[in-house]
C-alpha cells in the first residue's frame, strides 16, 4: 500500500481479456480518463448504483382496453380503458375472465380477448389486455 494525495492505494494485477481491454481502452479515451481511471470509476459505479427489489416484488402496470359491441355498450361515464397493477406471475392470459368492480360497487364481467407485450428501449415491460363481453 502506498500513500497518494493522503489517499490509500493498493496495486492489483488484473487478468482479463485483449477484447475486454480494448472495450475499457476505446471507453477511456471517451471519457477522457486514463485506463485506470476508467476502471475505478466504473466499479465505483457498480457499487452507487441503487438497488432495484426483485422482479418477484414488483408490480406491473397493466393497461385494459375495453372492447364496445353492439350489444355490450359501455355508459358515457364508464372508461374505455384503465390501468391496473398485477404482480407478474399474475398478469391475465387470452381466454382469462376478469371481475372488475366499478366505483359503485358493481361487478362486470370481461374476457381477455388479447394480452399485449409492450417493451421500450429503457427495458420497462408493460402489457395491455383487450377485453370483451364474455358473451360474444
Amino acid at each position: 500500500m502506498t500513500a497518494s494525495s493522503g489517499n490509500l492505494t493498493t496495486q492489483y494485477n488484473l487478468r482479463w481479456s485483449e477484447d475486454l481491454k480494448e472495450k475499457v481502452v476505446d471507453a477511456s479515451k471517451e471519457n477522457s480518463r486514463s485506463i485506470n481511471q476508467e476502471i475505478v470509476a466504473r466499479l465505483e459505479q457498480s457499487f452507487s448504483a441503487p438497488t432495484e427489489k426483485p422482479i418477484a416484488n414488483k408490480k406491473i402496470d397493466v393497461c385494459l382496453q375495453i372492447s364496445s359491441s353492439p350489444d355490450f355498450d359501455l355508459e358515457e361515464d364508464e372508461y374505455q380503458s384503465l390501468i391496473l397493477q398485477f404482480d407478474p406471475a399474475q398478469i391475465p392470459m387470452k381466454g382469462d375472465i376478469l371481475e372488475i368492480e366499478s366505483m359503485d360497487g358493481g361487478i362486470r364481467t370481461f374476457e381477455v380477448n388479447k394480452r399485449i407485450i409492450n417493451t421500450t428501449t429503457s427495458g420497462h415491460v408493460g402489457f395491455t389486455l383487450e377485453l370483451k363481453d364474455p358473451a360474444e
